[in-house]
């Protein structure tokens, strides 16, 4: 499974202009298998790109992901693995993990990902911003910067 950003970048690249939607793991309260900041990219005919558990939420996000296209709003999303009786997702990690999906397209210049993959492939340095922003927030209002 690709992890690692240039790796994502390289795979999504090619296709970047179709319906993709990207998952960021925006906040972690106990224990969690990815960090903050971790992404993951989810195309409409099923296919995706990296993880953000160890496997257990990404059909649900797959999901969410269809009505973030349909919708072309951010939706934010909260999975709390802190009720051991609670086997919704099997998180298995005992933390609660909240994300944010947010469709890529031109409107929002795909979150400036183009850019930090060239970015990435001259060698350059810095940091890439994403602004965590309310549910239902229309997506084309997003903007990523590095």
């Amino acid at each position: 499974m690709v992890q690692h950003l240039v790796d994502l970048l390289d795979t999504w690249l090619p296709s970047y202009q179709e319906d993709w939607v990207v998952a960021v793991l925006t906040q972690v309260q106990g224990s969690s298998y990815r960090k903050p900041g971790a992404i993951m990219l989810f195309h409409p005919m099923g296919k995706s790109l990296g993880m953000l558990s160890g496997g257990c939420l990404e059909a649900d996000l797959r999901r969410h992901a269809q009505r973030a296209i349909q919708t072309q709003q951010v939706i934010q999303l909260t999975y709390d693995a802190t009720d051991e009786s609670d086997t919704s997702y099997q998180l298995g990690c005992g933390g609660i993990v909240n994300i944010m999906m947010v469709s890529l397209n031109k409107s929002n210049n795909y979150l400036g990902l183009v850019r930090v993959h060239d970015a990435l492939m001259r060698g350059d340095a810095g940091e890439y911003q994403l602004d965590i922003v309310a549910d239902g927030t229309p997506a084309h209002q997003l903007a990523g910067h590095f």
